[in-house]
């Protein structure tokens, strides 16, 4: 019986001292250290990150706190500059809704983020300096506006991909990212700061035509890339002299820019192949089918099939 006692006894003081041990207290309230990350329960009784212990370098955000209090938050500055981090993930936080102001800021050693579609809001800076980060991903239903100086001064920065059909894009949000050269803005983008991406001096921006991102980029003197141009144009195509489109070149042609010029009924007529000679219809050209049929000297190419292609521009300009 006193064997029991004594296991029990010792197992409770077991238990307290491991408690003690994820206990800190601080001014600003009490947090507690698990899995190198301090929590803290706020009065709405979600809990939040306040920053970590310094040694994790593989942060994992979980859903709950002691499988109880749902994680909603990283406070500001809570890993700011922070050279242990190496790996971030919220993949398992779905209720994780807010960044807060420079949370990751000056992590040099982070190099991948997933931002998930839980996270709503982010403060200015999260990720600024994070000069290791080379990637990061905006997922289905995250934030509709990309803040301040989001990634500022990331430069390994090399790839940016929007998943969340983003509204907004901030002041200096990857401003000397000097390592980005591609960004695709979706068509959901109706407001970029003028700054946004100042530094960034190989950059092209990729976006549909008509879009607002493709008249920024032509403000700002980006280089920029249409990724749904218009469809190439069937090409038109006519042999020199078949006036009515038989495929051959023959006398009964030069009968019908006769009868054209003269104002009589022609039912069919391309006068792009009537015009031989390419200076407008006259009956110079039905002079020039008869010579080519009684096979005389032919300069104008007169039976060779011609293929062209009319562009927009071309016909607007008309």
């Amino acid at each position: 019986m006193m064997n029991h006692l004594k296991k029990m006894a010792i197992a409770v003081f077991a238990l307290f001292l491991l408690m003690t041990t994820i206990l800190s207290v601080s001014a600003a309230g009490t947090y507690f250290l698990y899995e190198g990350i301090y929590y803290g329960i706020g009065e709405n009784g979600a809990a939040y990150v306040h920053g970590s212990n310094g040694e994790a370098w593989d942060i994992v955000i979980r859903e709950k706190f002691l499988n109880k209090y749902d994680v909603t938050e990283i406070e500001e500055y809570a890993f700011f500059e922070n050279d242990t981090v190496e790996n971030l993930s919220f993949f398992e936080a779905s209720h994780l809704e807010t960044l807060g102001e420079c949370a990751f800021a000056r992590c040099t050693k982070l190099k991948k983020v997933e931002i998930t579609s839980s996270i709503q809001n982010m403060g200015m800076g999260v990720f600024d300096g994070c000069t290791a980060l080379e990637y990061i991903r905006f997922r289905d239903g995250s934030l509709k506006d990309i803040p301040r100086q989001c990634c500022y001064g990331c430069t390994a920065l090399n790839t940016v991909i929007f998943m969340n059909d983003p509204e907004s894009i901030g002041p200096l949000a990857f401003g000397y990212c000097t390592a980005l050269k591609r960004i695709e803005i979706p068509d959901s983008v109706t407001q970029i700061a003028g700054n946004a991406f100042e530094g960034c001096d190989n950059l092209q921006i990729y976006c549909t035509k008509e879009s607002y991102a493709l008249q920024y980029a032509i403000d700002n003197g980006i280089d920029y890339v249409i990724t749904n141009p218009d469809p190439e144009p069937e090409p038109i195509t006519y042999v020199i002299g078949d006036v009515d489109g038989d495929g051959d070149v023959t006398i009964l042609d030069a009968a019908l820019i006769q009868r054209q010029l003269a104002g009589l009924t022609v039912f069919a007529f391309d006068e792009m192949a009537a015009d031989v000679d390419g200076d407008g219809l006259d009956n110079t050209d039905t002079t020039k089918i008869q010579r080519y049929l009684a096979g005389f000297y032919d300069p104008y190419n007169i039976g060779e099939t011609v293929s062209y292609v009319v562009y927009e521009s071309e016909i607007n300009s008309d």
